[in-house]
C-alpha cells in the first residue's frame, strides 16, 4: 500500500508483533468517543493481525517509532471488501492524514480487484463520516454487525 504522506511519516504493514500498540491506539480512540473495545468480537482480529485481515491487511502510520494511525482492509467476498480499523491519534487529526489513509486503502482495494468497499461506523465519529461521504460513500439500509456502530456505508469503486 502506498500513501502520499508528509516527510517523516511511513505507512507499513502490521504484523502480530504490533498487536499491543495497535490495540492501545484503537482502545484510546474508541474511549475518546465514548465507545468500548470489543476484543471478543469486533476487535478480535487485533490479537492475530497476520491472519485476521484476509484479502487485505492492516497498515500502520508511523511518525518515527510512534504509531499515529491505522487502516485495514479485509475481504467480504471476491468483489467486496471492508474498510476497517481506520483510526488516528488526536495529534494526527486535521492534517489530511485520514484522507491519505483512505485514498491509500481505496487504491489498494482497486488493485486487489474489489468493486465495492463497505464499512461500519458510528455517527458520533463525525469527522470520519464526513470524510467517507466526501469520497462517495453512501449510507445503506443494512443491519450493522458491530454492536458499537450505527451506520453502514458502501462505495462502488470505478
Amino acid at each position: 500500500m502506498q500513501a502520499d504522506l508528509p516527510a517523516g511519516l511511513v505507512l507499513r504493514r502490521a504484523t502480530d508483533g504490533d498487536s499491543d500498540i495497535v490495540k492501545a491506539l484503537v482502545w484510546q480512540v474508541l474511549r475518546e468517543y465514548g465507545m468500548e473495545p470489543d476484543p471478543a468480537h469486533a476487535d478480535r482480529g487485533l490479537d492475530h493481525i497476520d491472519s485476521a485481515f484476509d484479502g487485505g491487511g492492516l497498515w500502520l502510520l508511523l511518525e518515527g517509532d510512534a504509531l499515529i494511525g491505522t487502516v485495514g482492509l479485509s475481504a467480504n467476498s471476491e468483489t467486496v471488501c471492508e474498510l476497517t480499523k481506520m483510526f488516528l491519534t488526536p495529534s494526527a487529526r486535521g492534517k489530511g492524514l485520514g484522507r491519505a489513509l483512505l485514498v491509500a486503502a481505496l487504491d489498494e482495494a482497486r488493485a486487489r480487484g474489489y468493486r465495492t468497499v463497505e464499512l461500519e461506523t458510528d455517527t458520533s465519529l463525525k469527522e470520519a463520516v464526513q470524510l467517507y461521504r466526501r469520497y462517495g460513500f453512501e449510507e445503506v439500509a443494512q443491519p450493522n454487525s458491530v454492536q458499537r456502530c450505527n451506520m453502514v456505508m458502501h462505495l462502488t469503486l470505478q
